[in-house]
């Protein structure tokens, strides 16, 4: 398998990457916010997005909105893979996530406050104790 797996959660969920519901979670797309019902470190379903997009579409994400942490930039890339009018909602998948952009989305996922990401300053030596 070669997806990237959601650190500590078990589930017998045959998806290659297991998704998981989430609540107050929106993706910013072309300047509109819809919500997300579930997602994982793959993808993500879409809701209030039926007639806006279309199967095969590619889009961004510019940001990520939440109720603890309002709006954060995220800039990764999706595509609609479905329609599903029985949740009216679109199925979609990331495209290549950087590590900063797969640690958003997991911390999401995995219903942690984005606060708790800090970009860890380059050290420099041995471990930053040596160097200059």
């Amino acid at each position: 398998m070669s997806g990237r797996k959601l650190v500590g959660f078990k589930d017998d969920n045959r998806r290659r990457d297991v998704r998981l519901d989430v609540k107050g979670v929106k993706f910013v797309i072309g300047g509109h916010e819809f919500p997300v019902g579930d997602m994982s470190v793959g993808g993500f379903r879409l809701k209030n997005a039926i007639g806006k997009m279309r199967p095969g579409q590619s889009f961004t994400i510019t940001h990520v909105v939440t109720a603890d942490d309002g709006r954060v930039p995220l800039g990764a890339n999706g595509e609609v893979m479905r329609i599903d009018y029985a949740e009216t909602s679109l199925g979609c998948r990331f495209s290549k996530l950087t590590g900063g952009q797969f640690r958003i989305i997991e911390a999401i996922a995995m219903r942690r406050p984005l606060s708790t990401l800090t970009t860890t300053a380059k050290r420099k030596g041995f471990f930053g104790l040596f160097g200059n």
